[in-house]
């Protein structure tokens, strides 16, 4: 269990920007769960928005990695994160363009502050080809 800080939430989303008045802007929220008409396919961007509550003010190790089923690395994003109170929570976010996505099933999410990363979430993926008659006919 991680000691430097306490996650709040994790949002994985499209996209994620920052408004000039430092609010987070949040496009294309994924609810656990991504449903993938063909497979492999590849996401032109993928984001992972971060809530703490931190215990420290700077951290000189901040890692977040994404595994695929197999536990293969999909992408590892690495650098440090200063913060500018340790009385409320804090938010940042890690972007990534291209992600490819070669498989269905659970995609694990680790994030490590200062700490050996460790999961703190799935993203499932689920193959479901599309089908171009989805729209029920009326009768009669």
């Amino acid at each position: 269990m991680a000691t430097t800080h306490k996650l709040v939430s994790l949002i994985m989303c499209d996209d994620c920007r920052k408004e000039d008045n430092g609010k987070d802007i949040i496009i294309g929220v994924y609810t656990g769960a991504m449903i993938a008409p063909v497979l492999p396919f590849v996401l032109p961007t993928f984001a992972l928005r971060f809530e703490i509550i931190p215990q420290q003010l700077e951290y000189q190790k901040a890692v977040a990695i994404m595994k695929n089923p197999r536990d293969e690395e999909i992408f590892r994003v690495e650098g440090t994160l200063a913060v500018s109170r340790m009385d409320f929570g804090a938010s940042f976010f890690y972007r990534v363009s291209p992600l490819p996505i070669t498989m269905q099933g659970d995609h694990a999410i680790f994030l490590g502050l200062d700490e050996e990363p460790e999961q703190i979430a799935v993203l499932r993926v689920l193959h479901e080809p599309s089908s171009f008659m989805a729209h029920p006919q009326p009768n009669g």
